[in-house]
Order: structure tokens, then C-alpha cells, then sequence
């Protein structure tokens, strides 16, 4: 398959590292449908199933080489939505916020005609509620073009 334009729909899953303690290894699926405009590419993404879903959309802005196959790209999420702690599940939405920046870069695997790679967040907290601290957090995911298995 020729992979130098990537525009199209793709079907993903990225997992959650130790940064998220008691959700390590939890996998959250998810779809995106991009359009490739020379070496950058936008889009839309969209939570499916598994851990973590958002019911909001997810703007995607990128650059991708197909001269060496690697992908860099950043995900928005349309309103702030987070976990309430590190340990708990439960989740609050801020409809006055855009959602953090989520960063990916990875690679083509040409023989597996997927691209794969680690994803970062980067989480503003306070301790002792006045002292600014920022948290990363992130995994590993993957993405192939929907329909192919």
C-alpha cells in the first residue's frame, strides 16, 4: 500500500503508561479521519470505546514524512475534560476550556501498514494547593487505515 498521502479514516487504540497508576495498561479505541495538505495534515478524532472515553470531539493538526515514515501530530479535545484524581475514574467537564494538548509521534511500520508510537499529556496541577507543578502523563498507540486487518 502506497503510504505517501495518509489522508483517510483510520481505526486506533492507545494504552495507558504508569503515569496514570491504577489505569496502567487500560486501552482507550479510537477513529480519525485525516486530510493531508503536502508534509502537514488536519482532522477530527473520535473516542470509540475502552477507558476514558470523551464524547467530544477531538480537532488533529500534524506533519508526516513519508520519506522516513515518521508521524508527529497534536490532539484537542473541544472542552476540558479530566479525571478527578490519578486514582479515581470519575471525571469533570469544563465547557469554558479547550481539552489539553495531547502529543503523538511514532512511525510507519511499512510491513504492518500501521503507525505506532508514544503519546504525551502534560497536567497542571498545584501542591498543597498553591505550589505549580506539571504532571506528564502518556502511553503507547497505534493507528492502521479503517478497513484493513
Amino acid at each position: 500500500m502506497d503510504m505517501t498521502d495518509i489522508s483517510g479514516k483510520y481505526d486506533g487504540v492507545l494504552t495507558y503508561l504508569k503515569g496514570y497508576r491504577n489505569f496502567a495498561g487500560k486501552k482507550l479505541y479510537f477513529e480519525m479521519d485525516i486530510k493531508k495538505e503536502g508534509d502537514n495534515f488536519t482532522g477530527t478524532a473520535r473516542d470509540s470505546s475502552g477507558f476514558g472515553v470523551q464524547d467530544k470531539l477531538a480537532k488533529v493538526k500534524g506533519k508526516y514524512s513519508s520519506e522516513d515514515g515518521v508521524i508527529v501530530f497534536a490532539k484537542q479535545y473541544e472542552t476540558l475534560v479530566a479525571f478527578k484524581s490519578f486514582s479515581s475514574d470519575e471525571s469533570v467537564e469544563d465547557t469554558s476550556q479547550k481539552g489539553l494538548l495531547i502529543i503523538y509521534e511514532g512511525k510507519l511500520i511499512p510491513e504492518k501498514i500501521e503507525f505506532s508510537g508514544t503519546w504525551e499529556i502534560k497536567i497542571k496541577v498545584k501542591l498543597f494547593s498553591f505550589i505549580p507543578w506539571t504532571v506528564r502523563c502518556g502511553g503507547i498507540w497505534k493507528m492502521k487505515k479503517a478497513g484493513i486487518s
